[in-house]
């Protein structure tokens, strides 16, 4: 099976236009669609934010290291943060970096009433 190079529609192996988008098709037309590059930042601002629940536990029973468990989360949000921003500019998927915010922001919630409220 071909691809458009244009916009990656499927088409047949005889078509000599896209029925998508109607460019003409050449006879070098790729296999298979281009992969979109990854959002690290997405996926780093997730992995930090799940990780996060750990300092956000610790709180609890070691509540005078609670500032050192707020950088953890500054480091996530602004992973989450960059992650948004760069994926609007690349046109990339941004799912991971919001889900990597709102749980960091989740993080601190947890750590916040840990530590100000037992």
């Amino acid at each position: 099976m071909r691809y458009c190079k244009y916009c990656g529609n499927p088409i047949d192996e005889d078509a000599k236009v896209c029925s998508k988008c109607g460019n003409a098709i050449e006879e070098s037309a790729p296999t298979k669609p281009a992969k979109p590059p990854k959002n690290n930042y997405a996926i780093v601002s997730f992995l930090i934010a799940i990780l996060g629940f750990i300092p956000a536990i610790l709180s609890v029973l070691f509540k005078d290291y609670a500032l050192y468990y707020f950088i953890w989360f500054g480091v996530c949000i602004v992973f989450g943060v960059l992650g948004i921003v760069y994926g609007v500019k690349k046109h990339l998927r941004k799912g991971l970096a919001i889900a990597g915010l709102i749980i960091g922001l989740i993080d601190v919630m947890v750590t916040v009433f840990c530590v100000y409220f037992n």
